[in-house]
């Protein structure tokens, strides 16, 4: 029943695909002539219009907050979620508004109604410290897009990714003084700048071995299923190399050794340090720079699973005052958790099914995203089955043959879960 099910959907695409070509790029042609709309407006908009008439009353469209909801009596709820940054070309996210757009007219029509639940989820920079109301969402699964930024490269080969880095931004700051100082007191008066980094220097050794006591702790063992999917990656060295103008990567890193330290291992970078020099006028002569006496840094981390940010912090404050920079203060600016979905999570298989079914061809499968691309934890529940998806096979407006498979590839995981299986042919 399933599988015939599979058919007519699949079947229902092929003939409709000219039209929803044909919408895929109006889409976008109105997205390019009017930018100051967002390409989610334009979704939202597109989304009510396209219903048909006794679908609208279950539609519900939040266009301050980039957010829409089909609801029916249906079990399951599945999410779109749709993560970009502002300089992200619009290709990508305006080709997914699209074949999201398609596989739903597919579903309705070639099943009669919708199977589940739909939300639809824009983020931006500044939707979620505003959207309280995501806290009722609740979905019962997740679909993640973000920037295809997966260390693989640009490929035919289509892309999910089993959870996402978490990531934690902490500013450091030192004060030394509160008076002006000339740096020729240098040898007697305290400098904030070099306090802060005699701090950072205890971070990190020259081996890229991040020594704060505890980091690594909660690391689980990779299992060997994975450490073979990774041996399976394109070697993208030379484009890494050639692109950042690098002579080399760090350590040398290369082919399998550079997907494990890109994929599975945590960072510690200083992003910026900046500090508060006065210059006086001496002999008037002369500028003298004074010491620094105030100096800060921030400094990024992205987690891998198993690594909590709350917990990273508090490694790092007592990091720091066993090496005796207790004067070194702290504080989060920015923090969101690791997200991780097992491999055998029946999402997963059903994303690896659906994949393997549209695109004739097995997926590159990604312990984890190289960025961080949290939801925001004000809806998303503990243990809720996540996927992540880059679309590095989509090159131009005129790739038909992958945005169709991008089309079933939805339609095929709506119908998956609705039917509670992943059968593919």
């Amino acid at each position: 029943m399933v599988l015939s099910a599979q058919v007519k959907l699949l079947d229902y695409i092929d003939r409709h695909l000219a039209s929803y070509t044909q919408q895929w790029q109006l889409l976008t042609q109105q997205q390019l002539n009017n930018t100051d709309t967002p390409y989610s407006q334009q979704f939202l908009t597109t989304l009510a219009t396209h219903l048909p008439e006794n679908e609208r009353q279950n539609l519900m469209v939040s266009k301050q907050y980039d957010y829409a909801e089909l609801r029916r009596a249906a079990p399951r709820t599945l999410l779109f979620y749709h993560c970009y940054q502002p300089k992200t070309s619009l290709l990508q996210p305006l080709t997914h508004v699209a074949s999201l757009l398609s596989a739903l007219d597919a579903c309705q029509n070639s099943m009669g109604s919708l199977p589940i639940n739909i939300q639809w989820l824009f983020d931006t920079s500044n939707t979620t410290a505003r959207m309280e109301e995501w806290a009722t969402l609740a979905p019962d699964h997740c679909i993640c897009y973000h920037p295809a930024e997966t260390g693989v490269g640009n490929t035919q080969t289509p892309i999910l990714a089993l959870g996402t880095k978490g990531y934690l931004r902490i500013e450091l700051e030192v004060h030394t003084l509160t008076s002006t100082i000339g740096s020729m007191h240098g040898g007697i008066a305290p400098d904030a700048l070099w306090r802060l980094l005699w701090a950072l220097g205890t971070l990190k050794d020259a081996r890229e071995d991040i020594l704060i006591e505890g980091f690594y702790d909660t690391l689980t063992f990779v299992q060997d299923d994975m450490l073979a999917q990774l041996r399976t990656l394109p070697d993208t060295t030379a484009k890494l190399t050639q692109h950042w103008d690098l002579p080399q990567l760090l350590m040398g890193l290369q082919g399998f050794q550079l997907h494990y330290a890109h994929l599975l291992l945590p960072t510690c970078t200083v992003s910026s340090i900046t500090h508060t020099p006065v210059p006086t006028s001496t002999a008037n002569i002369q500028t003298e720079i004074a010491l620094s006496g105030q100096a800060k840094a921030q400094v990024d981390f992205y987690l891998v699973p198993d690594q909590e940010p709350q917990d990273i912090f508090r490694k790092l404050h007592a990091h720091l005052q066993k090496q005796g920079f207790s004067d070194v203060q702290m504080r989060i600016l920015s923090a969101s958790r690791p997200l991780s979905t097992a491999v055998d999570d029946p999402l997963i298989q059903r994303a690896i099914a659906a994949t393997e079914k549209a695109y004739e061809q097995k997926p590159f499968l990604l312990p984890t995203t190289v960025g961080s691309y949290t939801p925001s934890p004000l809806w998303m529940k503990d243990g809720t089955p996540i996927v992540f998806m880059a679309r590095n096979e989509l090159n131009s407006m005129r790739d038909e043959d992958a945005f169709a498979s991008m089309i079933k590839h939805i339609a095929l995981l709506i119908e998956g879960i609705a039917h509670g299986t992943n059968t593919a042919q």
